[in-house]
């Protein structure tokens, strides 16, 4: 509990005002990722490997069925760009937590064979 909550005050401090409904939405994050400062899209990666990350830590501890299979190799860019090739190609869900619509695009990205 004390690992979910960090991450949520991480989360916070990157990306400022809580939204009545949801943390962070997805048209931030994508605004973020396609932003030309640096500093945003360091938000945007470190926003889904945050999400990566913890979604692997729940794997392993039982907390949660593997819904994706990430390689060993992949990078935050990488990531970055799946995240913004998927919220592009759904505009329908921006509105939506950025943490759905990133494990969407996951999936998509990295189905388990």
């Amino acid at each position: 509990m004390k690992v979910n909550m960090l991450a949520l005050v991480v989360l916070l401090g990157i990306f400022g005002r809580v939204d009545a409904t949801y943390f962070v939405n997805a048209g931030a994050v994508l605004s973020a990722c396609e932003s030309e400062s640096v500093d945003k899209q360091n938000k945007c990666v470190s926003y889904l490997g945050g999400i990566a990350d913890a979604t692997s830590t729940w794997i392993d501890w039982g907390m949660m069925s593997q819904k994706f299979c990430q390689p060993d190799e992949v990078t935050l860019e990488q990531l970055r760009r799946i995240y913004i090739k998927y919220a592009t190609e759904h505009p329908e869900d921006l509105h939506l937590t950025a943490a759905g619509v990133a494990l969407n695009a996951f999936v998509e990205a990295f189905p388990c064979e």
